[in-house]
């Protein structure tokens, strides 16, 4: 293959990979603020606010097992937040 083939199919691949974007936790409250006071379907709101139904969903569900503890086997933001730095806190301390 010719290096201009090579570098456009490189091209059009980087341009297709989307960044990941990220937000912060008071984005997330107010987009489940947004489903719990509207009464809309979270695929509505998604839509209208520019994010995937997957996440938004991801979100209320985070939201509600953070309000109302979690439940049997589910973690609240806080714990979950402690499990995930668990590895790096022992990396320092050993």
């Amino acid at each position: 293959m010719d290096k201009s083939k090579e570098s456009k199919i490189k091209e059009n691949v980087q341009m297709s990979q989307k960044r990941r974007r990220t937000f912060t936790r008071e984005q997330k409250s107010e987009a489940v603020k947004i489903v719990e006071d509207s009464g809309k379907p979270i695929s509505q709101i998604a839509r209208e606010i520019g994010l995937t139904k997957s996440a938004l969903r991801r979100w209320v569900k985070r939201e509600k097992i953070d309000t109302q503890g979690g439940g049997q086997g589910q973690l609240t933001s806080s714990i979950l937040g402690g499990i995930l730095l668990a590895p790096e806190l022992i990396k320092t301390i050993y």
